[in-house]
């Protein structure tokens, strides 16, 4: 819905108005300098000027209400009233293969809940499959609607969720995998501004920030950063045709969604920070 407001005024005989508007409060704007010759029809625009912007800003509230209910919807996912994400902890599993073709990962978001909540619902792009989902170390039922994952919630007010999505796929987007002219592939991740749900589960939305902790395994040909403070980059245990390295990122204070990210590429392993 659009109004327009449009002020027409003359300089005719009509416009001149000799109600000179005698004991009405003079409503100029400090830019309203009197112009010589054009003394009357200029103040009079000065006077209207406010008066415009008032309506203006009063029709809104006129309109009907389902037309004003109808503006654009937000670029991200709606905000969670009554769940306070404090942290993320993202495990994210690239294959041992030429080229990623599936990645799993596992989305683990730690909450307060501050109000009655019976349904935690996650930011995720319905071409990611959700092979499970726990909460509080348990399997328990979800429901996939559209480009989001619904958990019910037992407990009460007040107290902490730790919930984990495991999924897999190959993000179309948000986590954005290609070929180096090397030949080799690379990985980074793009998620601005509401792109994080692309390849994670999250509340995609950026009044919510939380901390973040990044635990990626990657095969030992590509080093991996993300945001935060490296904590550990060392060999896989165990004997693999295909060497994998643990990274873990943390960060020390809280961000939103749309920055979280990692990064992968071809690179050796540094002997001394292993």
């Amino acid at each position: 819905m659009r109004i327009v407001v449009t002020l027409i005024v003359s300089d005719g005989a009509q416009a001149d108005n000799r109600r000179e508007m005698r004991g009405t409060p003079e409503l100029t704007h400090p830019d309203c300098a009197l112009v010589p010759g054009r003394q009357v029809s200029h103040m009079r625009l000065c006077r209207l000027v406010p008066f415009a912007l008032g309506l203006a800003a009063l029709l809104p509230a006129l309109a009907p209400a389902h037309l004003v209910a109808q503006r654009p919807a937000g670029r991200t996912g709606d905000s969670r009233p009554g769940i306070d994400v404090l942290q993320y902890a993202f495990r994210v599993d690239f294959p041992a293969t030429p080229t990623p073709d599936t990645i799993r990962i596992v989305s683990t978001t730690i909450a307060r809940r501050t109000a009655d909540v019976r349904t935690l619902r996650l930011d995720l792009v319905a071409a990611m499959q959700v092979d499970s989902v726990h909460l509080g170390g348990r399997a328990v039922t979800f429901t996939r609607t559209g480009d989001a994952v619904d958990v019910p919630l037992t407990g009460v007010t007040g107290d902490s969720i730790v919930l984990s999505v495991f999924t897999h796929g190959r993000p179309s987007d948000g986590l954005i995998i290609r070929q180096s002219a090397a030949g080799t592939w690379t990985a980074f991740g793009d998620n601005f501004p509401n792109r994080a749900r692309q390849w994670l589960a999250v509340i995609d939305h950026p009044s919510d920030k939380a901390l973040v902790e990044w635990d990626v395994r990657a095969p030992a040909t590509h080093r991996v950063i993300a945001n935060g403070a490296l904590l550990e980059e060392s060999p896989e245990p165990g004997a693999t045709a295909v060497p994998m390295v643990r990274t873990r990122w943390r960060t020390a204070r809280p961000i939103y969604t749309a920055v979280m990210v990692i990064g992968a590429r071809f690179g050796l392993l540094d002997p001394k920070r292993s």
